[in-house]
């Protein structure tokens, strides 16, 4: 049997979705992704110790945030230190770890923007990501988080099993960062 077959198999019976509804397979292959990180320059004196004098923005997330660095570079000038990390088809896992690891250099006056979940939704792990995405939020509190919620499937009618798992979801975060 070969690994493709064997993966649909267990998509299959993992799935929550009615066999009327499409099965969300994962065709990624699982050799990890490289880190494209896009950095702007920060501004030094010579004959000084390098301090950093810009606010720093780093975006970790999955296929979703592609581009989003890039963008707020863009849009923001020189005003920010801009970072991106993209990890596509990852989980909430690795994009918190990759969050955490940012983090310890961060100050009050800097953020990160995580950005993921949807592939842990596809999987029927939504709680597992929020499990991720609490815990690394909970331990981190010298610098400011920003979580941007999973979109619905645009390809997919809004009553499909996946789009309601992803609303469930978005409610769920949404209720957490509430409290």
């Amino acid at each position: 049997m070969n690994q493709t077959t064997s993966r649909q198999k267990h998509v299959n019976k993992t799935s929550k979705c009615s066999s009327s509804q499409p099965n969300l397979q994962d065709n990624s292959d699982s050799r990890p992704h490289p880190i494209h990180p896009i950095e702007m320059p920060t501004h030094t004196t010579p004959g000084k110790i390098s301090q950093r004098e810009k606010p720093k923005i780093v975006v970790v997330g999955d296929s979703f945030a592609k581009g989003i660095a890039s963008e707020l570079v863009h849009n923001l000038g020189s005003a920010f230190e801009v970072i991106g990390h993209m990890r596509p088809g990852s989980g909430m896992k690795v994009i918190t770890e990759l969050a955490n690891q940012e983090i310890t250099t961060l100050t009050k006056k800097d953020m990160v923007v995580v950005w993921g979940g949807a592939n842990d939704i596809a999987r029927n792990e939504a709680n597992n990501a929020l499990t991720h995405i609490i815990n690394s939020v909970k331990s981190r509190k010298h610098t400011n988080v920003l979580l941007v919620s999973v979109p619905t499937r645009f390809d997919l009618l809004s009553t499909s099993c996946v789009n309601k798992e992803v609303i469930i979801y978005n409610r769920k975060l949404y209720k957490w960062m509430k409290q």
